[in-house]
């Protein structure tokens, strides 16, 4: 019977190892990852994700509860068909997992855009890209192209496959998804550990019981600004950098550069062409956080819708030039992680 045990401390082992080179995770190489020009960033960013999806493989391979969730999760399939993984067999490829009928070939992304060679909703992903290097090599079996930690225009993707006709299929799982939940945790505990170490920081604040920087869970070993990172990285939001928008008030900056739907969205919504926005905490008198966001207008008819919609879920609207200033009203029914996402979705309209 497989236990698990012996993996439960090589993915560990295996950190250790990425720890002594120059790529382990950290905020400000994070905030350095803004400007693709710099080649170097590009590859620490992809030194980083190889670890990860070295460690995944492992975990695939010694450990077949991880593999069954892994398989389910990524293609619902049976893990059973499929063999060892395959870490890097080819240049377009992190992982590969083959069995008789199936292929699944999987791209794993940790604060990265897609290129459009990788990317299904893009012409160049059928025409020339990773698309018609897959169907070359793997052209007898049912192909699945499955991205980890990014999205994709999935209308579009349909409509190319059409046009191209190429039997690919196509489609994304979240980070977050690989997580095994507590039945069985324990025992990948050093894989989740080594993923959240390496910047995919769905898995930093998976034990709280209440995501918020202001309870006993947080105060006893999580960051303010690791949480406020965390709850942007969720919306798929860049975090730019700490900031302070009034006295008393310490946060992050919401960046503009990351291209995801929400990033858009909210984008579209302040209409500004700078920073949307920023989340943090307004400090009292008595030093207790409450936690709160700015908003950042570039007109007042767009300012004016966005209050209109806050206002319904969240009460009180402060209005300051083109700013706009929520801060959470008592205790609520909503944690500091939730109120935070409610808030900018219900901003950005989506």
């Amino acid at each position: 019977m497989d236990t698990g045990i012996r993996i439960l401390k090589m993915p560990s082992f295996f950190l250790q190892m990425f720890k002594r080179g120059r790529y382990v995770y950290r905020r400000s190489v994070v905030a350095d990852e803004t400007d693709d020009g710099k080649e170097k960033v590009k590859r620490e960013r992809e030194e980083r994700e190889r670890f990860a999806v070295a460690a995944i493989a492992f975990c695939i391979k010694h450990y077949a509860v991880f593999k069954r969730h892994f398989v389910q999760v990524v293609a619902k399939l049976p893990s059973e068909e499929f063999g060892d993984p395959r870490f890097e067999p080819r240049m377009n490829e992190d992982l590969v997992l083959e069995g008789e009928r199936h292929v699944l070939i999987l791209e794993f992304k940790i604060d990265a855009p897609l290129q459009d060679d990788q990317n299904p909703g893009k012409e160049l992903f059928w025409k020339d890209g990773y698309g018609r290097k897959i169907l070359s090599t793997y052209s007898s079996k049912e192909l699945h192209y499955i991205l980890v930690g990014t999205d994709f225009d999935q209308q579009r993707c349909d409509r190319l496959r059409g046009k191209f006709d190429m039997s690919i299929r196509c489609s994304s799982v979240p980070w977050q998804a690989l997580g095994i939940g507590k039945r069985g945790e324990s025992s990948l505990e050093d894989l989740y550990d080594c993923l959240a170490s390496l910047g995919v920081s769905t898995f930093r604040f998976r034990h709280m019981k209440k995501k918020t920087t202001y309870t006993h869970d947080a105060k006893s070993g999580l960051e303010t600004y690791n949480f406020l990172e965390w709850v942007l990285g969720e919306l798929e939001l860049e975090a730019r950098s700490d900031s302070s928008v009034r006295d008393r008030a310490f946060g992050m900056t919401i960046g503009r550069t990351k291209k995801s739907e929400m990033a858009q969205k909210l984008a579209e919504a302040t209409q500004t062409t700078g920073y949307p926005g920023w989340i943090g905490y307004a400090m009292d008198e008595n030093g207790n956080g409450r936690p709160a966001v700015a908003l950042y207008f570039s007109q007042k008819d767009a300012q004016n819708e966005v209050k209109k919609r806050l206002e319904k879920s969240f009460g009180k609207v402060e209005v300051h030039e083109f700013t706009l200033w929520i801060e959470k009203e008592g205790e609520g029914h909503l944690d500091d992680g939730e109120w935070f996402t409610k808030l900018l979705k219900t901003a950005a309209s989506v």
